[in-house]
């Protein structure tokens, strides 16, 4: 991951789709879902294989712990509310903090 893209719905569902014989949403080395909304909002739904974001004892995003960062492809970081990269959302937030690790 080298720098913070704004990705449109349309964009994320090509990236998904390459010709491949498989799904890139199966592919963690492809593509590392995370979905930086509340507890409540992730387990009302979320993506399949998106991981929640999680936060220590005074709010600050915590990096993950079960990928390698430096070898996936795509980090895909939502939050139902960022429309801009100029936002300062919680995904803005955590794709910074991404940004500064890899």
């Amino acid at each position: 991951m080298k720098n913070i893209i704004f990705c449109d719905a349309t964009e994320l569902y090509n990236m998904l789709n390459q010709s491949t014989r498989y799904s890139r949403l199966t592919d963690p080395i492809y593509l590392y879902l995370i979905d930086v909304r509340t507890k409540y909002q992730y387990d009302e739904s979320h993506v399949i294989t998106a991981k929640r974001a999680k936060k220590d004892e005074y709010g600050n995003y915590l990096l993950p712990e079960d990928v390698e960062l430096e070898c996936v492809k795509y980090c895909v970081v939502y939050d139902g509310h960022t429309t801009t990269l100029n936002s300062s959302g919680h995904s803005m937030q955590y794709a910074k903090l991404l940004e500064d690790v890899c």
